[in-house]
């Protein structure tokens, strides 16, 4: 009887021992790539720089949106210059508050994202500030887009549709393919060298475009006569 609780005990144990022993081969190396990347995406600040969206077209496929270039200006604190004229410099360019910009540049490892045209783009990128960086991206309307009374505009981001056909059709125009400006942070939010600044792409379900029974080129010309007609009265 005796004999036969000692065997049970052991028994017990060995099956306990076995069964944290698998528990922590899983967790190490069955699992420790998930994990990794788990631990990693909690210390990561992400920025969005970019989400695609389907476009708007004619009955010829010729697209009303996204046919011009804009310029992002990519601000990394952590690794942004630390001279005060360059940063008041950069300020300047960017056309934003100095000291909000110079405290916020100073105190965070989050990158900040600014529109700019194309002046200040090509100057950005001829004075070469460490810790700036210029991308271009597609600009999703123009003021003189024929039929931009029917397409109606998205919010600054090109996200969100808020009137016309971007906002009727916002669950098919939008999409969760997104470009990231990325920082990784210690629990303590300073930033890590050793990770440094990363540009990452998340792919997601593409977005749908929508054909219009518009012909481009004639509403552009129709547009145009309509304006020439109420200039000469």
């Amino acid at each position: 009887m005796k004999k036969g609780r000692i065997v049970f005990v052991l028994l017990v144990l060995t099956l306990s021992i076995s069964g944290l022993a698998y528990r922590l081969y899983n967790l190490q190396i069955v699992q420790h790539e998930r994990y990794s990347a788990a631990a990693f995406r909690q210390r990561s600040r992400m920025t969005e720089i970019y989400r695609e969206r389907g476009q708007i077209l004619d009955r010829n496929m010729i697209s009303f949106t996204g046919r011009n270039t804009e310029y992002a200006a990519v601000l990394q604190p952590a690794v942004f210059t630390s001279d005060t004229d360059e940063r008041k410099w950069v300020a300047d360019i960017l056309e934003t508050d100095i000291d909000e910009f110079i405290n916020f540049s100073q105190y965070n490892a989050e990158p900040r994202v600014y529109t700019i045209g194309e002046q200040q783009a090509e100057t950005l990128a001829q004075r070469n500030i460490k810790g700036v960086s210029v991308i271009e991206t597609r600009k999703r309307t123009e003021p003189e887009m024929p039929a931009a009374h029917l397409i109606g505009y998205t919010d600054d981001s090109g996200t969100f549709g808020l009137a016309g056909l971007e906002k009727a059709y916002q669950d098919i125009l939008t999409s969760q393919s997104i470009v990231y400006v990325q920082a990784t942070t210690d629990a303590n939010h300073k930033f890590l060298d050793e990770y440094g600044y990363r540009l990452q792409r998340v792919y997601g379900e593409s977005p749908l475009s929508i054909k219009l029974t518009l012909d481009y080129h004639m509403q552009k010309l129709a547009e145009e006569v309509m304006d020439k007609m109420v200039v000469s009265g």
